[in-house]
């Protein structure tokens, strides 16, 4: 049993770049996630925990008699042990008010981070607009996931998100055209850039610290000691602090292009250059043309809905008229027809009488006006 519990502890040691004596059995075994997100913290190729956070928890564990064992998960799943209390340690968590309702953190930041959206090369996405019904890989679980929601939500604009379980599964998937952009973070896009060719937009939001995080009210000793540390350190230009981040932050080695290349490159980018300039000047000539159609467009519909108003008065006008002609018809009809009535009745009754008349005898003179009569 003893030999067992030897070759357990050797291979703790081992694994997670702890550097106690053989032998010691009394250290304290710290129970550290690790997920994939390099330069931060990742699974080297010899297959040990590395990055920035590890070298910086590995010296403290030196220093401090601890003895960490990595344990390899998803970063939701690792953020879930930590809840839970099955994780002592999560490194590389940047604060948020909502995770400290659930998680500790200590007070010295390790670095500072901010996301930013990289997309497809044929996208060139410059704002939030560009990304409207496109496919965003989002870490699941990442502070990210529920801000950029939030973003897109707030600029009224729909998208779908691809939730992804590590932002090289997010890159990964807008090389396959699984999705068109992705949201990373300032050091994952500066040492991964290169490897994925993606398009860097100028989509940049939400800073962040990052720090380690232990759950609620556990561990504080093991924070208060980390912040001991890194206070130490940042005080040491030439302490392990400043020499792991400049690891992590290290520009990927400069790619060597013939002269040839450069030149047709300068060249090919004078000419889109150009393009680019003509495109605007041709851009600005449509609007300005678009703008005086859209006035004469204006003009025109302002005189039409005036000769509508003048046509529908006249008519109106119209109208009225042959109304009061047609009663004036009718009452100059009735008028005639009334008077022809009355002026027949008693015509007829002295033509009558002057028949009569004639019938007897009289002087020539008196027939001759009757007869006129």
């Amino acid at each position: 049993m003893l030999l067992v519990a030897l070759l357990l502890a050797a291979g703790l040691v081992l694994w997670h770049g702890g550097s106690s004596p053989p032998g010691s059995m009394d250290r304290r075994v710290v129970a550290v996630g690790l997920y994939q997100n390099a330069p931060k913290i990742y699974t080297a190729a010899d297959h040990r925990p590395a990055g920035l956070f590890v070298e910086l928890l590995n010296a403290m564990a030196r220093a401090e008699g601890w003895t960490l064992h990595y344990v390899p998960c998803e970063w939701s799943e690792c953020l879930t042990q930590l809840e839970e209390g099955r994780l002592d340690l999560m490194p590389d968590v940047a604060f948020s008010s909502e995770r400290s309702l659930k998680f500790d953190f200590h007070t010295v930041s390790v670095a500072s981070s901010w996301s930013q959206v990289y997309s497809s090369p044929q996208l060139k996405a410059m704002t939030l607009t560009d990304l409207a019904g496109k496919r965003v890989a989002l870490l699941q679980g990442g502070i990210q996931q529920t801000f950029f929601a939030q973003l897109m939500a707030g600029a009224k604009l729909d998208f779908q998100q691809v939730p992804v379980a590590s932002l090289d599964q997010g890159y990964a998937a807008v090389v396959a055209g699984q999705a068109d952009a992705v949201v990373t973070n300032s050091f994952f896009a500066a040492y991964n850039g290169g490897r994925y060719q993606l398009h860097e937009t100028p989509i940049v939001f939400l800073p962040s610290n990052l720090y380690f995080a232990t759950g609620k009210g556990r561990n504080a000793e093991l924070l208060a000691r980390i912040d001991t540390h890194l206070n130490d350190w940042r005080r040491q230009a030439d302490s392990i602090y400043f020499d792991a981040l400049h690891r992590a932050m290290a520009a990927p080695p400069e790619l060597l292009v013939p002269q040839w290349v450069q030149w047709s490159l300068a060249g090919l980018g004078a000419g889109l250059l150009g393009l680019a300039a003509i495109s605007l000047l041709l851009r600005r000539q449509v609007e300005q043309r678009t703008r005086a159609l859209q006035a004469t467009a204006q003009a025109l519909e302002a005189e039409r809905a005036n000769l509508e108003s003048q046509v529908a008065e006249r008519t109106a006008e119209l109208s009225t008229a042959k109304d009061e002609a047609e009663r004036l018809t009718q009452v100059k009809s009735e008028f005639l027809a009334n008077m022809s009535h009355e002026i027949r009745t008693p015509m007829n009754a002295v033509l009558g009488m002057l028949y009569l008349a004639l019938k007897e005898e009289m002087a020539p003179t008196l027939r001759n006006r009757i007869a006129k009569a």
